[in-house]
């Protein structure tokens, strides 16, 4: 997919509307703009719902895992591709918030280009490192006296195999990928 086949906003006002319509009297009448949250949690949460559902036959994959890998073990995916599919579902998101806010009469309300792009590098930073992410709260809840005692590994949204299988690895020194960790070397600055 190209770049320029993406949706865009350019129907999004810049935050300066006639504040005659319907919306959110309160947020109105005290200026204070609507969080961003909402809309960058929803994203994420679609890209999770994407990369765990099975492809159907009515919509297109949509590939939103970097670490995905043919049969031969094969990287199959470049980054890029993940990249533009994370800032297609940024998108998508804020055109929905969008035309939320216009159903609702609340033209303020509707995200500015900058808050557009405040959700979109969220979102795109996240996708782009949820491997990391699951990995380190597999680390975290699998470190936890209390969650083991009480297994309550499922308040944290991971599984026990999957909290034990990361901390073997992460004990063996080569984290939870093939590889060992994230691939990146620090080495320290000649003074």
């Amino acid at each position: 997919p190209s770049i320029s086949s993406l949706p865009s906003l350019s129907s999004s006002s810049s935050g300066e509307g006639e504040g005659g319509g319907g919306g959110d009297k309160l947020r109105a009448s005290t200026g204070i703009r609507p969080s961003l949250h909402p809309t960058t949690i929803n994203s994420i949460s679609d890209a999770l719902l994407m990369r765990a559902s099975p492809p159907k036959d009515d919509r297109p994959v949509v590939v939103v895992d970097v670490w995905s890998t043919d049969d031969d073990g094969v990287a199959c995916v470049e980054p890029i591709e993940v990249a533009v599919a994370a800032g297609r579902i940024a998108s998508d998101a804020l055109e929905k918030r969008a035309a939320s806010c216009r159903a609702d009469g609340d033209e303020d309300s509707i995200p500015t280009p900058e808050e557009c792009q405040v959700v979109a590098g969220r979102v795109v930073g996240v996708i782009m490192r949820l491997r990391d992410l699951e990995e380190d709260l597999a680390i975290k809840a699998g470190s936890v006296g209390w969650v083991k005692k009480y297994d309550e590994y499922g308040t944290f949204g991971v599984l026990k195999s999957e909290c034990e299988a990361v901390l073997a690895a992460d004990e063996e020194g080569g984290g939870g990928r093939e590889g060992g960790g994230n691939g990146i070397t620090v080495r320290p600055i000649d003074t």
